[in-house]
C-alpha cells in the first residue's frame, strides 16, 4: 500500500489500544449525550419509523439481526469487537453534529449474539420511552412482508434455485419456532408448529402467502404481546407519548426539533 502511494498510519499500541479507545469514547458519550427510546409491539415497524427520526442508531443495523427469534438475517452478524467499533463511530458521528437526544429502537441487551455495551443499557433503562402503537392487521401485514415474502425473494436472489430458497426459508423459520418453544409451552409450540407447516405446504404447492398469517397472529396473541405488555408495565412511568407513527413524529418535532 505504501509502495502504491497510499499513506500509512500506525497507533501507538495497536489493536489493544484502539480496542480501549473505543470502550472509552461509547462510555463518554452515552453519558453525555440524551436518548430516546422507541417501543411498541412486535410488528408495528419500529425500525422503519426510528429511521424517520432526526437522530437516531439503529441497533438491529449494526448487529445485523432483527432482534427477535425470528431476527436472523441470511448474512453473518459483525462480531462483538466491530459491532462495538460500529457504535461508537456512529455515537463519534452524531455528537459532532449536535448534543440533542438520540433515538434507539428499545432492546434487551442481547441482539442476536451482539451484547448492547453495560453502559447504553443502563442508559435506555432511564431514558423517555415513546411507544408506537399499530392495529393488529396492519402488524400481521407487516411481519408477512418482512419475515416471510420478503425473505422469501432475498433467498430466490441468493440461491437462483426456488426450491433452495423455500427449504432455507422453511428451515430457518422452524427453527426460529423452536427456540421459543418452552417459553411458549408445549401445547402451544405444536399448535403453531401445525400452522407453519401447513402455510408451508401452502406457499409450497400455490406460491400463496396468505396462510402464513394464523401462525404470526398465534404468537402475536399467544406469546409476543403479553410478553411486551407486561415488560412495558415495569417501566410504564417513563412513558412520555403513546401513538401511531405521525403522532410520534408531530411529538419529537415539539419537544426535540431536528
Amino acid at each position: 500500500m505504501a509502495d502504491a502511494g497510499y499513506p500509512i498510519a500506525f497507533v501507538e499500541g495497536g489493536y489493544k489500544a484502539i480496542r480501549q479507545h473505543c470502550i472509552k469514547r461509547t462510555e463518554e458519550l452515552v453519558k453525555r449525550l440524551p436518548a430516546l427510546v422507541l417501543s411498541g409491539r412486535t410488528g408495528t415497524g419500529k425500525t422503519r419509523v426510528l429511521t424517520d427520526f432526526p437522530r437516531y442508531i439503529d441497533l438491529e443495523g449494526l448487529a445485523n439481526h432483527r432482534g427477535s427469534s425470528f431476527g436472523k438475517q441470511l448474512d453473518p452478524q459483525p462480531t462483538q469487537i466491530n459491532f462495538e467499533s460500529a457504535l461508537t463511530a456512529t455515537l463519534i458521528r452524531l455528537s459532532r453534529l449536535s448534543h440533542k437526544a438520540i433515538a434507539f429502537e428499545d432492546e434487551s441487551r442481547l441482539i442476536g449474539r451482539c451484547m448492547i455495551p453495560e453502559c447504553l443499557q443502563a442508559k435506555l433503562k432511564q431514558s423517555p420511552i415513546l411507544v408506537l402503537e399499530d392495529d393488529m392487521e396492519c402488524r400481521i401485514e407487516r411481519i408477512l412482508q418482512e419475515y416471510v415474502i420478503e425473505a422469501t425473494e432475498l433467498r430466490k436472489q441468493r440461491f437462483a434455485d426456488n426450491q433452495l430458497a423455500f427449504e432455507d426459508l422453511s428451515t430457518s423459520l422452524t427453527k426460529s419456532l423452536h427456540k421459543i418453544r418452552k417459553r411458549l409451552g408445549g401445547q402451544a409450540h405444536h399448535d403453531a408448529q401445525a400452522l407453519l407447516v401447513n402455510a408451508l405446504q401452502q406457499q409450497s404447492l400455490t406460491d400463496n402467502f396468505e396462510a402464513h398469517k394464523d401462525w404470526i397472529a398465534f404468537l402475536l396473541q399467544r406469546y409476543y404481546d403479553p410478553m411486551y405488555d407486561y415488560q412495558l408495565s415495569l417501566k410504564s412511568e417513563r412513558v412520555v407519548i403513546r401513538g401511531k407513527a405521525t403522532e410520534l413524529k408531530q411529538w419529537l418535532q415539539h419537544h426535540h426539533p431536528a
